[in-house]
């Protein structure tokens, strides 16, 4: 199944595989993103723990 785009540019049809990958693509965006906010707020363990539970979650999602 081909994706299309409508006027907007927007994707109207992932598929399955497509909505998977970009969910994982998206949490690697977001723990880089959390990861850098929080190394000027947080400990080094919560920095850790905030990277292993982002990276639990993105494993979690990629199994799917």
């Amino acid at each position: 199944m081909k994706d299309r785009k409508n006027k907007k540019g927007k994707i109207k049809r992932l598929g399955e595989k497509g909505k998977l990958h970009f969910m994982k693509l998206y949490m690697e965006m977001q723990r880089v993103y959390l990861i850098d906010i929080a190394r000027h707020t947080y400990s080094d363990e919560y920095l850790d723990e905030l990277d292993r539970k982002l990276r639990e979650l993105q494993d979690l999602i990629s199994r799917i």
